[in-house]
């Protein structure tokens, strides 16, 4: 058996190499946190906790939180370290188990801030399924034909949540569509078709919208520990964009713990030899749907997910199943951009994953267009 362990800053590679199946214990800091794009993973990841008797220990070097506030400063205060609990029953604080009253709590804390989890750099909206299937800053926002918050709800909220982060500019301008289309469709389906079909995991559902600020420094870049691609990505905006990029980065996650996309989208008649790789690919080409003949479509599907990072000029990460892709936009001139297939490559563990879909989206300090976000 193997164990986990969740420290400051952990990054993408670190998530990627987790074996949570093989894990006996998942250790946590006080501190414990995760660079941007990275925590959206590990929501998705912890779709291969065993339930029941087999499920890891969820052992944290610090005391038992006492307080709302208290609870809100720790690990706990974030999407993966409130979905730990729900997967989880032992739980221990410095080699003490965790008190009657500690879900309660986490419980509370989740009420009282409306699913809204999180502070200064990254923020999470947390969806609980089956009770919250949105989170409660969202609940209101449907309609009885149709759920699902509206896209102009999810703007309000993310110009909200954006501006507390300091962003200023980021959706004033004309990335607002695009930005807003990205997370309605992310969003829409987790909720469709990210919830397990298995009864024991589907009661224990996480799903999470993960809002995380990059503050751009280059002498910085050199040493975070963060993904080559992103590495790259982040290293030529700032260097193509002297002077005038804004606050940073952020980096909008949809996550969750279901069965992977290229698991729910049915086989095509017309490519009985198709593979899964070929399939999630399919996934996002316009026209594919997963709804049956006769269901009411809503929204763009995951299609509009492309077009809106292609509009962006955005870094785009698809992790679903054991599947990964990362696709950088800014280099694509394509007239009708597709997720490309050379692009999708197979993780070696071959470990159970939900779906995590990342955008990373610059903010600039002169022009709102995007399509200045590189030199000609």
């Amino acid at each position: 058996m193997t164990s986990i362990r969740v420290q400051e800053r952990t990054s993408i590679d670190d998530v990627l190499a987790w074996r949570v199946a093989e894990c006996d214990t998942i250790s946590v800091s006080r501190r414990g946190s995760f660079e941007p794009g990275a925590q959206g993973l590990a929501l998705a990841a912890l779709t291969a906790v065993r339930p029941g008797r087999e499920a890891p220990w969820l052992d944290c070097d610090f005391e038992e939180p006492s307080t709302l506030d208290d609870l809100e400063s720790t690990f706990f205060g974030s999407a993966v370290g409130f979905a730990l609990p729900r997967l989880i029953s032992g739980i221990q604080f410095q080699k003490a188990p965790a008190s009657s009253g500690f879900k309660r709590l986490l419980g509370d804390l989740y009420k009282a801030r409306r699913g809204i989890l999180g502070s200064g750099r990254s923020k999470a909206i947390v969806c609980v399924d089956p009770v919250f299937p949105f989170a409660p800053c969202l609940m209101s926002q449907g309609s009885p034909a149709d759920p699902l918050p509206t896209p102009s709800a999810f703007s309000i909220l993310l110009n909200s949540e954006v501006e507390k982060m300091g962003f200023r500019r980021l959706l004033g301008s004309t990335a607002e569509s695009s930005v807003v289309s990205f997370v309605y469709e992310s969003f829409r389906n987790s909720w469709e078709h990210g919830i397990s079909l298995d009864p024991h995991r589907g009661a224990r559902s996480t799903r999470a919208l993960i809002i995380e600020k990059i503050v751009l420094q280059a002498a910085d870049l050199a040493s975070r520990q963060i993904s080559p691609e992103l590495k790259d990505y982040l290293t030529r905006i700032v260097a193509a964009n002297q002077g005038e990029l804004g606050l940073g980065v952020i980096c909008l996650s949809v996550a969750d713990q279901g069965d992977g996309i290229q698991a729910t989208l049915p086989i095509s008649p017309d490519h009985p030899g198709e593979t899964d790789t070929e399939r999630l690919a399919r996934a996002f080409i316009p026209g594919e749907s997963r709804k049956a003949a006769g269901v009411v479509q809503r929204g763009l599907g995951l299609p509009n997910i492309i077009a809106a990072a292609h509009s962006l000029q955005a870094l785009l990460r698809v992790t679903s199943g054991d599947l990964v892709a990362s696709q950088d936009f800014s280099y694509d001139d394509e007239k009708y951009p597709q997720l490309k297939l050379d692009s999708i490559r197979r993780l070696p563990d071959g470990a159970p994953r939900g779906t995590c879909v990342s955008l990373f989206v610059p903010e600039f300090a002169l022009s709102p267009d995007q399509r200045s976000l590189f030199a000609s």
